[in-house]
């Protein structure tokens, strides 16, 4: 048995193309306003810039600023701005002064020096 395909009028079908369109087009802006894949970020994104060379591990890094900055650390992070990695690392002195540097991961070098009383 032969069956006809249903023809719609062009003003039928155009409230159907136009939610289609508008659909996917929602669709888009979420899509791009979704957050980055967990492989770039995190421990395993640390782990992998580590083997891979692009970044020091902390214990060499606080090796090479030891004799530029003495003191405890007491806090350090590691963190990705615009592509490449420091180390913010905060360190009390004596005298209660609290250092805080900014180090660039790749090679250990401080980037910025920021110092103030210890609370």
């Amino acid at each position: 048995m032969k069956t006809n395909p249903v023809r719609l009028p062009a003003l039928a079908c155009a409230p159907l193309v136009c939610a289609l369109f508008l659909a996917a087009g929602l669709a888009m802006p979420v899509a791009a306003a979704e957050p980055r894949a967990p492989e770039q970020r995190g421990p395993e994104a640390v782990l992998r810039a580590v083997d891979a060379g692009e970044i020091l591990p902390l214990k060499t890094v606080l090796g090479r600023i030891e004799g530029e900055a003495s003191g405890v650390v007491v806090d350090a992070e590691l963190e990705r701005r615009g592509g490449a990695w420091f180390y913010e690392i905060e360190i009390v002195q004596a005298g209660a002064v609290k250092l805080k540097l900014k180090v660039d991961a790749r090679d250990g070098r401080i980037v910025e020096r920021r110092t103030k009383p210890a609370r």
